[in-house]
């Protein structure tokens, strides 16, 4: 009897059921995903006790519509006008400032690293950060404070480069480590440069200080834009998110007269011949050092050639580490770096 030919294999069905392993696979995403959800509606509960006030804001400009489709596409008034593509700034200003040069190289390298070896954990955190970075890109609001979900997986690839560098090879491993201890004192320098105008007197309170010492009852002071959390605190309204309510400050003030513009930039304001100017970096880094927009320029070379005495009030630690005009710092930083300026009049 001759053999029967074996049977052929069955073709592949896409209906077939999932193998064990499929299963544990797919139920593991879906607990991820689960846990993600539920984490979410714990830390951030305003979807469920108010949907209208989460989704749509408490005022004009607020709530998650605002900020996915319209704050991202308008932008940010001046802040971000003309600073060229959003990767290039994203990478140059915010994560080289929030990082510091020395750990952001060694991220990137370890980026590049994670990129040639690519195993499943390397495959994670680059799929992360890529395509995070790559959406963050195309944002015409680039604040530094946007790149902080990166910061855990670049500072991973770092630490995981020099590690693993140092084990291949004794000698070389001791150069790796001597680097790494090199940067790491770069890096904690800058730390201690960001945290060091935390430690002492803010800029603005300084400024008010000085005011209330130098100035005498009703003098004059007077303001390049509507002042605002950037301005020494002269006024309670100063405060106020509705710039018609800050503008108040001028009538309800009582220990100085207050000359507030009725525009930005407006040199009626100097025509009135204040006392005191103030000015901040806040108001000059976008409209002044990078746009050198008209109005902003001639009322700055007004009060700069004009008789007045400048008393520059800086934070704790700044003047060795940034420049006084506000230049390449990130707007986030610039809360609490910005430098306020005070002319008195002579």
């Amino acid at each position: 009897d001759t053999a029967s030919p074996p049977n052929p294999p069955d073709p592949p069905n896409a209906s077939a059921p999932l193998l064990p392993g499929d299963k544990k696979r797919a139920a593991k995403i879906g607990a991820l995903l689960g846990v993600m959800v539920l984490t979410f509606l714990i830390a951030c509960p305003g979807p469920w006790l108010n949907w209208n006030a989460f989704w749509n804001g408490l005022y004009p400009g607020s709530g998650v519509r605002y900020e996915l489709f319209e704050h991202s596409r308008q932008g940010h008034g001046l802040v971000f006008v003309n600073t060229g593509l959003g990767w290039r700034y994203n990478l140059e200003i915010s994560l080289c400032a929030g990082l510091g040069l020395p750990l952001l190289a060694l991220s990137l390298l370890g980026a590049g690293l994670a990129l040639w070896r690519r195993q499943p954990a390397d495959v994670l955190l680059l799929a992360f950060l890529l395509l995070y970075y790559f959406v963050a890109g195309f944002s015409a609001v680039r604040f530094a404070r946007y790149m902080l979900p990166l910061y855990p997986a670049l500072c991973l690839l770092a630490a995981r480069l020099v590690l693993q560098s140092a084990k291949r090879d004794i000698a070389r491993g001791l150069w790796v480590v001597a680097a790494g201890v090199c940067l790491f004192n770069a890096w904690l320098n800058v730390t201690f440069m960001l945290n060091g105008p935390l430690q002492g007197k803010d800029a603005r309170d300084a400024a008010a200080d000085y005011l209330e010492r130098a100035a005498g009852p009703g003098a004059t002071v007077g303001f390049a834009t509507l002042p605002w959390f950037y301005s020494p605190p002269l006024s309670p309204l100063f405060g106020a998110v509705r710039p018609a309510v800050r503008a108040q400050a001028a009538q309800q003030t009582r220990r100085f007269r207050l000359l507030i513009p009725e525009g930005e930039w407006d040199a009626r304001v100097l025509d009135a011949k204040p006392d005191y100017v103030v000015v901040s970096t806040l108001e000059t880094a976008d409209a002044v050092t990078r746009l050198r927009l008209p109005a902003a320029v001639n009322f700055m070379r007004r009060l700069e050639t004009g008789p007045y005495t400048k008393h520059i009030f800086t934070p704790m630690l700044m003047s060795a580490f940034v420049p006084r005009t506000g230049e390449d710092i990130p707007q986030d930083m610039l809360y609490v770096l910005s430098v306020i300026t005070v002319y008195r009049k002579n």
